[in-house]
């Protein structure tokens, strides 16, 4: 019979409950990116009667906060006291670039899923004696963790492209990445150490196995060689 600890190894199930976890919760989130933005106010805001007549200044420009994930992008309000306004990403992306970040969010949506399967798989080992649940968990890991990779690099390159351009959608000032940036990347160092555990795992199951094999066949060959001695003095007697 294989030993508790390796059919259920409890690190590898912590490591892929944490994976999940910080995975949902950057994907949730707003924060991937931070910074300053800026914005162009309107001639109108700033259009003044002198003597009866309207008289327009210069634009004048303003610098605001701003964050963005992979569905909102929210900006401070430029009305002091009132709540960030925020609006969907993707609809403020030039048309070349939204394939890009809908593979982006596929592939965030599939490493979720993969993760899912991964985890009810370690559940299933601990009913099971059989090493190929480690396997497939530990498969389900690497798997989930280079397409979660795959999709956050394509998420920064869009980002790139479009934070650091000049067109009308983003006036960035200062940026940089923020804390949904840095737990969805602890999350798939999480996961890659989820699948070592789930391997090692498999390992040690396969080990025990096969030394248990080996014992129940050594205890058969000591039966086998204990009934022929018994049955030695017999023969000798019959001749």
């Amino acid at each position: 019979m294989v030993a508790s600890r390796a059919r259920c190894p409890c690190l590898a199930f912590l490591l892929s409950l944490t994976t999940i976890g910080l995975t949902i919760a950057a994907f949730v989130t707003s924060n991937w990116t931070e910074g300053t933005e800026k914005v162009r106010g309107s001639v109108e805001d700033y259009t003044r009667k002198i003597n009866g007549s309207k008289i327009q200044i210069s634009h004048w420009k303003l610098y605001i906060t701003f964050h963005c994930g992979y569905w909102t992008l929210c900006r401070e309000s430029r009305i002091r006291g009132q709540a960030e306004r925020c609006d969907s990403f993707i609809q403020r992306l030039p048309r070349a670039e939204v394939p890009k970040f809908i593979g982006a969010i596929a592939a965030e949506c599939g490493s979720i899923c993969l993760l899912l399967i991964g985890l009810f798989c370690q559940m299933g080992s601990c009913c099971s004696s059989q090493p190929s649940m480690h396997r497939i968990a530990a498969l389900m890991s690497v798997t989930s963790g280079l397409v979660s990779f795959l999709g956050r690099i394509f998420f920064i390159i869009v980002l790139n492209r479009n934070v650091e351009s000049d067109g009308d959608i983003w006036r960035p000032v200062d940026w940089w990445y923020g804390w949904s940036f840095k737990i969805g990347w602890l999350a798939f160092l999480c996961d890659m150490m989820s699948s070592i555990a789930s391997l090692q795992a498999f390992n040690m199951t396969t080990a025990e196995i096969r030394e248990a094999k080996r014992r129940a066949q050594v205890k058969k060959m000591e039966i086998i060689d204990l009934q022929l001695i018994a049955c030695r003095p017999t023969v000798e007697t019959r001749c």
